[in-house]
């Protein structure tokens, strides 16, 4: 779970992607857009280092576990740096990470819901994918249970799956298993066709793996 952790990264590797021929993706190119995307609240805000007009609400933890900060009080005690900054170019140390929350709960729509309203946009939620549908190879939809109905939506031009925090697993899948030298093997990856030489095994389930 990422617990809705917010960090931008670290600035050696973004000039690292430059260095390599990615223009644009240099710590200097990225800061901008960051900095454009934050609306940070947390304690010791400095403009010159975070964004305070975006529209993804970044802050403190609402209400950290004790357990977090006594590990970060102890780290501290044993002689390593604390580090309130984990944002910035020094990210070496011990410190609570930043979280895209708003009064205590997630904030993760921030983009999402001003587009909410436009025409050619429609979101579901609660709804649980069963099938990609194809024409051919190539998808064109899917098929999904909501509220205990199967609905398969027609027409538009792109279709966005998002998985919630929970249930995250691969899915859909195949949901087809076979004896392979007397393990159990499952098959995750979506099938494009029924030509046995196009679909691979996957890799034995992680009970199989304890056994000789």
């Amino acid at each position: 779970m990422n617990a809705t952790i917010y960090i931008r990264g670290n600035p050696v590797d973004y000039d690292r992607w430059a260095e390599l021929g990615n223009e644009g993706w240099g710590w200097e190119d990225v800061l901008p857009y960051f900095k454009r995307s934050e609306h940070f609240t947390g304690s010791g805000v400095n403009p010159e280092e975070y964004g305070t007009d975006g529209p993804l609400n970044v802050a403190d933890q609402h209400s950290p576990q004790d357990l977090s900060r006594t590990f970060v009080d102890a780290a501290v005690a044993t002689g390593y740096g604390a580090n309130h900054r984990l944002q910035w170019a020094q990210q070496d140390g011990f410190g609570l990470f930043h979280v895209t929350q708003k009064d205590g709960r997630r904030q993760s729509a921030a983009y999402l819901k001003p587009a909410l309203d436009r025409p050619n946009l429609a979101a579901e939620t609660g709804a649980h994918v069963t099938r990609v549908l194809f024409e051919g190879d190539r998808a064109v939809g899917v098929a999904y249970e909501q509220d205990g109905r199967r609905v398969r939506p027609t027409g538009g031009r792109r279709l966005c799956g998002q998985a919630g925090r929970g249930r995250t697993r691969p899915r859909p899948r195949t949901h087809r298993a076979s004896q392979a030298r007397g393990r159990l093997w499952t098959r995750s990856r979506l099938c494009l066709s029924n030509r046995p030489r196009t679909v691979r095994r996957g890799t034995p389930n992680r009970r199989d793996r304890r056994r000789p």
